[in-house]
């Protein structure tokens, strides 16, 4: 295993390895719930997906995001404000991204045997003011989600910036800054989470890892 170096991230301290290595990541998720990572992708991708977010911010092709799915689905603002846009492989760099998540997918799967049936992603932006509050990433009534995966795509961002993902385990908070190249793994059925106020466009993927379900409101 690589070197591992203790770094201050907001309220607590985390171990954090100098590189991306699974075998560090599975043992933090079977520990405590939760890994907090860097270099997992290259940077060439991470420049693509940049400029594909920022082209659809700009452009105005989001949707404002919802809580739940099919008939449940809602926008409810005084929960979350963010937009979203669904990554569907349509371009080089999403194929390039679904390739590499799913290629983490079976790794994990090797290592922690979790059933990790499939992968969904989608783009998601914080405009100034914009939050979610407290949640966990499952449906109600629905345990599709098992893994979740957030990667931050924010040049030179500020603490002063806001938009942390403030993470919950046990009597700890972590926060953790929507840096460039920063990425989080979570269970999606017990770590609760929350996104504080952002103070400028803050961008993201968010990934979840899932089990099989022939649930057809779980279809995208």
């Amino acid at each position: 295993m690589k070197a591992i170096a203790n770094k201050v991230i907001g309220k607590a301290v985390l171990s954090q390895p100098s590189d991306f290595n699974i075998d560090y990541v599975c043992s933090r998720i079977e520990q405590t719930g939760f890994a907090h990572i860097k270099n997992l992708f290259p940077e060439s991708l991470l420049k693509s997906l940049y400029k594909e977010i920022k082209d659809l911010d700009e452009s105005r092709k989001l949707q404002p995001a919802g809580i739940g799915r099919g008939n449940a689905h809602t926008v409810i603002k005084s929960v979350r404000r963010d937009k979203i846009h669904w990554i569907e492989g349509s371009t080089l760099a999403q194929c390039q991204l679904n390739e590499a998540l799913d290629g983490i997918r079976v790794d994990i799967n090797r290592r922690l045997m979790l059933g990790l049936f499939d992968i969904e992603s989608h783009f998601a932006v914080y405009r100034e003011g914009d939050f979610y509050k407290k949640h966990l990433d499952r449906f109600k009534g629905q345990k599709n989600r098992v893994l979740s995966m957030v990667i931050y795509l924010n040049p030179k961002w500020r603490k002063s910036d806001g938009g942390l993902l403030n993470v919950f385990t046990n009597d700890n908070i972590l926060s953790v800054m929507p840096q460039w190249g920063n990425v989080v793994l979570f269970l999606s059925e017990s770590i609760l989470h929350e996104v504080t106020v952002t103070k400028c466009n803050r961008y993201s993927i968010a990934t979840w890892f899932r089990c099989n379900s022939d649930n057809p409101l779980e279809i995208l």
